[in-house]
């Protein structure tokens, strides 16, 4: 049987449980004709790895607080009416203040959102999300970075990957897939360098943060999205790790990020700017 790709693993699993997504097509199996699961599989696969267009329409999200005289109706509006679009090979930036949403909408789009009150669309290739399918092609990079700073890189890598990739796959797919992916991420050099932490010296900012996506980039998925990708780093770091960022845009991920302050060089690298301020979409 052909191998089977962690997200090609999550959408057989899907369709075998009666949930079905946007992208993916199921082979015609005519009476006359014997079951090919292997070719079933092989076009999962395909499809899957097809680039996706994720679009939101009329976001709004509240949560329930006391009352006050700033809440006479003891709820607060986080997000009123937001929309967007990122298309493949398109770098998406949310902007805007402390306070004004970026990352409850981040939150939103990578479907990690699961109290409060959520109201509006979002679309993938123009179809309704499905939220089992959606994860299944979809990586999120958090805004902390949660490392262990015992391990060296590599050793964080393949632990990532054994750890989120189905048994299917063997060790040698495996050690093949840390190394594209940390070739990818520039983070070769330092494969045997620790990751550390504030008891023992390791990898800079920058590097971690290029770590922290790596792991997300294992499963290989088609929407990454980021929140704060370059928050704690200097400008020579943040422009550094932007660069990988839209490397990975032009091999035809949809990224979207929000970030905040970038610099000139940075700003110059967005595709696509959205810039929120209390909730709503001012550009």
């Amino acid at each position: 049987m052909a191998s089977l790709s962690p997200r090609g693993y999550a959408i057989l699993e899907s369709e075998e449980s009666g949930h079905t997504g946007a992208t993916m097509a199921t082979p015609v199996v005519t009476p006359d004709k014997p079951r090919n699961l292997d070719r079933e599989i092989e076009i999962k696969y395909e499809r899957i790895r097809n680039p996706c267009v994720l679009s939101w329409s009329d976001l709004s999200y509240t949560v329930k607080g006391k009352k006050t005289p700033e809440l006479p109706w003891g709820t607060k509006t986080i997000l009123d009416r937001v929309s967007g679009r990122c298309a493949p090979g398109e770098l998406t930036a949310i902007m805007g203040p402390s306070g004004s949403g970026k990352t409850t909408l981040v939150d939103m789009l990578a479907d990690r959102i699961s109290s409060g009150e959520v109201s509006g669309v979002i679309e993938v290739n123009g179809a309704e999300r499905d939220s089992k399918t959606f994860r299944a092609v979809t990586s999120y990079v958090a805004q902390e970075d949660t490392l262990l700073g015992s391990f060296t890189v590599a050793e964080t890598m393949r632990m990532a990957a054994k750890l989120s990739l189905p048994s299917t796959v063997t060790s040698h797919e495996i050690e093949i897939r840390v190394e594209n992916v940390m070739d990818a991420m520039g983070l070769t050099t330092a494969r045997d360098t620790l990751v550390g932490d504030i008891f023992r010296k390791g990898l800079s900012g920058g590097q971690k943060r290029r770590l922290s996506i790596a792991i997300e980039l294992l499963s290989n998925p088609s929407i990454l999205i980021l929140d704060e990708p370059t928050s704690g780093l200097d400008s020579s770091a943040a422009h550094n790790v932007m660069k990988f960022i839209v490397k990975l845009c032009s091999e035809g991920k949809t990224v979207v990020c929000t970030i905040h302050q970038p610099s000139s060089l940075v700003y110059e690298m967005f595709s696509n700017v959205i810039v929120l301020s209390a909730g709503q979409t001012v550009y």
